[in-house]
């Protein structure tokens, strides 16, 4: 694990983490390109760019967390409700984690995602222009339905959410906000328990910390200088750009990975 490897892993996770293009499959993909083996050290400092950019979204949404802990208890519950189907899908897959997670499907869950994005940015229900709370709540299961999709590499965690809330009703800027904030309970869950699995089996001795520092700072950095520049984009709603991009980059992934 070199310094070298650190920074551009975290530049990657920077990049690419508040768009609905999924990071995770951009920095397997990296990996696999360069020939770089996912050991558990690897998946350490994988962990690490994500904890730079949960720092990154926090920082930029800290009005909205305050508010969100010391006021809108409602919008807490909302966000608890959607964290919920997690659980049970985490379980589900996790027997079959070696399958689920072949590279050669990472093609295939980019695709999907394709899929996701246009699928949100042309089919909208009809709803009330009031939105009852009850409706809400019914909201926040579906959306935290379709994130656990995300459990398959290359699926968007940020498409999958944002898509299903603009399918629902919700207004787009209503959608990204959400989105972002579901993520940060979403991840710091998900890398907790990666960081437990690893602990426990006690498989990752030799990796090199100053690299998980790089990576960290790098992909803080770097998500901070992208983070107002991709929410300004996802409020105005066309998502075809990032639709065309997963379709075309899943299908060349599936042909190299697969032949």
């Amino acid at each position: 694990m070199s310094l070298l490897e650190a920074f551009l892993l975290g530049l990657i996770q920077g990049l690419t983490e508040f768009f609905p293009v999924s990071s995770s499959a951009h920095l397997a993909l990296f990996k696999l390109i360069l020939g770089i083996q996912d050991t558990e050290t690897q998946v350490i400092l994988s962990l690490f760019c994500h904890l730079g950019t949960l720092l990154a979204v926090m920082i930029f949404l800290k009005q909205d967390i305050l508010t969100t802990l010391r006021r809108d208890h409602k919008k807490a519950f909302l966000l608890f409700l959607a964290i919920i189907p997690l659980i049970p899908c985490y379980l589900l897959v996790k027997p079959f984690k070696d399958w689920v997670f072949n590279p050669n499907f990472l093609g295939f869950g980019l695709m999907f995602t394709g899929v996701i994005l246009l699928i949100g940015h042309f089919w909208r229900l009809k709803t009330p222009l009031e939105s009852s709370f009850k409706k809400r709540t019914h909201d926040a299961l579906y959306i935290g339905s379709l994130q656990s999709i995300a459990l398959i590499p290359g699926v968007s965690r940020s498409a999958s959410t944002i898509c299903c809330a603009r399918v629902l009703g919700w207004e787009t800027s209503d959608a990204v906000r959400f989105s972002f904030l579901l993520s940060i309970p979403t991840i710091i869950g998900g890398n907790c328990l990666e960081l437990l699995q690893i602990a426990i089996h006690d498989t990752a001795k030799d990796f090199c910390l100053m690299a998980c520092i790089v990576g960290f700072i790098t992909s803080c950095l770097v998500g901070l200088l992208v983070i107002r520049f991709a929410f300004s984009i996802l409020e105005k709603g066309n998502f075809k750009p990032f639709a065309w991009y997963c379709l075309i980059l899943g299908f060349c992934t599936a042909i190299y990975l697969n032949y």
